[in-house]
């Protein structure tokens, strides 16, 4: 062993909940059968248009919480909101069911009663968790995610706030205008509580929350006693020549999606690489690279 790092801990990560909660009068045309449609994958194939070309998100909100005696961050928003045309059920069971594991007992009583239905999900997710997990090898040198999703309360109460905001969201005159009702049948697991009530919802948010995949934190980035990995350089600790430029980088999430912050990461590391390439040789080529 060279270095002796936390490589593996403080695995970070956006969670969703909400899904399918919202079903509308009016049709947006992108149901499962518009889909499949031949004459839609035909338009997108060869001329680029239709419903195959919609990017799935449609509108993205983000809101800070009204500080309380948790003493949340007043600065950060805690909560964003994703507007999406369409939910879990919207595939009749073709793709999702599979991509998040559901169990099958809870799609037939759940999701099932959907599919057909214009659905939308208005999902809160929650961009600072508490909640931290990590990423390790077993005995048998396999991977091993552990995300501890949902460790702290805190990150449940706030994922309930968002719950009833969307509740107010659907009351609104804009989704009032399609006809949107919100879902109040009792998830599976969650029948003893008041729909609605606190406990209903800390229940179903501990039941319905899943990744939104945007894993970051892993190698840390910090000084070198405080539990991180590389340097403010990007550079490994202990070491001279091994970088670290993507999301496990990251102390912390972003308020936002990840994408934009990896893009400056992998700038900002490739000026740091040729800095150190310019110090050592006045020259920077491929070779390099691969030579350090």
């Amino acid at each position: 062993m060279i270095a002796d790092l936390p490589v593996g801990e403080n695995l970070q990560d956006h969670i969703i909940t909400g899904m399918d909660m919202i079903t509308l009068e009016k049709s947006l045309g992108l149901t499962f059968k518009d889909f499949i449609s031949p004459l839609n994958i035909y338009k997108y194939f060869f001329k680029g248009t239709g419903v195959w070309t919609h990017p799935g998100c449609e509108a993205i909100g983000l809101l800070r919480m009204p500080s309380d005696k948790q003493n949340r961050s007043a600065s950060s928003p805690e909560l964003q909101f994703m507007l999406l045309p369409f939910g879990i059920s919207s595939d009749a069971g073709a793709s999702y069911f599979n991509c998040i594991n559901l169990k099958n007992e809870l799609w037939n009583d759940y999701f099932q009663p959907l599919v057909g239905k214009q659905v939308i999900t208005l999902a809160p997710v929650l961009l600072h968790p508490q909640s931290s997990g990590s990423v390790k090898l077993n005995g048998n040198r396999e991977i091993v995610i552990q995300p501890n999703y949902l460790q702290k309360q805190q990150d449940v109460d706030v994922l309930i706030q968002g719950m009833k905001l969307v509740e107010k969201f659907v009351k609104t005159k804009a989704l009032s205008e399609f006809g949107a009702t919100f879902n109040t049948k009792h998830f599976p697991g969650c029948e003893q509580y008041d729909f609605g009530s606190e406990r209903y919802w800390e229940c179903y948010v501990r039941h319905m929350t899943l990744t939104s995949y945007h894993p970051v934190g892993t190698c840390k980035m910090g000084n070198n006693d405080d539990k991180s990995v590389v340097d403010h350089s990007l550079r490994v600790h202990k070491l001279h020549k091994l970088y670290v430029i993507d999301a496990s980088v990251m102390p912390s999430m972003p308020s936002g999606n990840i994408n934009a912050v990896v893009a400056m990461i992998a700038e900002k590391g490739a000026d740091l690489i040729k800095l150190h390439c310019y110090e050592r040789s006045q020259k920077c080529n491929i070779k390099d690279f691969f030579l350090w």
